[in-house]
């Protein structure tokens, strides 16, 4: 009687996404002047979710989440002067728990300078120059046509 043996082999094949890569939009200047950043990431799967941290300038919590979700873009407002770090992983299935999450992405600095007080105060005279002159123009062309009327 002959006997035949099956063997199997067993492969563990580990899958690791890469990390998603994060840029700031064209239209977002870096250095920003005025405080906001609008991010751009993506990743090989369109379908995934994300999570964005941010280490804000002249914090000292380290990195906090901004944003998890299904977008691939958010707008940052109110950042200080200083750098901004941002970094963005993602996780391919709708349950974390279940695959967790990838790598983080290279982090992205973006430099925050905003505008110089003496620019600002210079705008702002201007303005009003401009506002007063306006305002002046208005009531002089309605004192001439009232004496014009009478």
């Amino acid at each position: 009687m002959s006997r035949q043996f099956v063997a199997t082999i067993g492969i563990w094949v580990s899958l690791t996404a890469a990390a998603p890569t994060i840029s700031v939009a064209p239209s977002s200047p870096n250095p920003s002047q005025d405080g906001t950043v609008q991010l751009l990431w993506s990743s090989a799967e369109p379908s995934a979710r994300y999570q964005v941290e941010i280490a804000a300038p002249r914090s000292e919590d380290g990195y906090q989440l901004w944003y998890e979700g299904t977008a691939t873009e958010s707008f940052v407002s109110g950042l200080s002067d200083g750098t901004a770090r941002f970094r963005v992983r993602q996780v391919s299935s709708s349950d974390p728990q279940k695959t967790g999450w990838g790598p983080w992405s290279a982090i992205l600095e973006v430099e925050i300078a905003h505008h110089s007080m003496g620019k600002a105060l210079l705008l702002l005279g201007l303005g009003a120059l401009v506002f007063v002159s306006i305002v002046a123009y208005v009531i002089m062309s309605a004192l001439r046509t009232r004496e014009e009327l009478i």
